[in-house]
């Protein structure tokens, strides 16, 4: 089936954003090729790094949603394709997302940050706190890494889920509830959305970036209190 001009046009803002994660890997390269040799970071190489690294973190919402949607549009005899775009951009953004953390936090203002983070984590929710400590004490016990499993059972509106998110610990991780469904003109739902306590995102539920979490353990009654 020929592409449609819907997704070509959406193909050619997914390449613009491709664009924008290549300028942040340009500029994070020597940066840390001069880190490696000596470990710190002047305060405005500092403010720079933290200011691009938050900028990034829109440029992947923004390569997200135009993912999804060539994905909701495609028919299954291209989607592997659109796949492998996917894999190749998660898999660039992990790894210099975690190269620039890692930066930050060996510099000497990484105490700031760290506070920073702590109190917008007080912040959260009891509720949510209390679901992501039990469930992370869970998963870091979980010594070898591995690629988590497409689950056995459908996605159904109420499925109780980890987002996953490669950059940080799974305690990290949003728990969310699946919300509605998005079928596409074949009726096969490939996006679902998902209502955490801070938004609702929508993610792909063939290849969903998250984990049901009520295969690993009942929480509902966590939840529900």
């Amino acid at each position: 089936m020929p592409e449609t001009t819907e997704i070509r046009e959406l193909t050619r803002k997914r390449g613009g954003v491709n664009h924008k994660l290549t300028n942040f890997v340009k500029h994070v390269v020597p940066i840390y090729n001069t880190f490696k040799i000596n470990p710190s970071l002047d305060d405005e190489v500092s403010s720079e790094l933290q200011n691009r690294l938050d900028k990034l973190e829109i440029i992947y919402n923004e390569f997200e949603g135009i993912q999804l949607e060539i994905e909701s549009l495609s028919p299954d005899d291209v989607l592997e394709g659109h796949y492998e775009e996917r894999d190749e951009f998660t898999d660039k953004y992990n790894k210099y997302y975690a190269i620039t953390k890692k930066m930050l936090n060996a510099n000497v203002g990484d105490q700031i940050l760290n506070n920073k983070s702590r109190s917008r984590s007080c912040s959260s929710s009891t509720i949510e706190s209390r679901i992501l400590e039990t469930v992370g004490q869970y998963l870091n016990n979980l010594q070898q890494r591995h690629k988590w499993k497409n689950p056995k059972q459908p996605i159904t509106i109420g499925t109780l889920v980890l987002l996953k998110s490669e950059p940080l610990p799974p305690a990290h991780w949003l728990v969310g509830k699946v919300v509605p469904l998005h079928p596409g003109t074949d009726d096969i739902t490939r996006v679902v959305s998902v209502k955490t306590n801070k938004d609702q995102l929508r993610n792909a539920s063939k290849r969903h970036p998250f984990v049901q979490a009520t295969q690993i353990f009942e929480i509902d009654d966590i939840w529900n209190r």
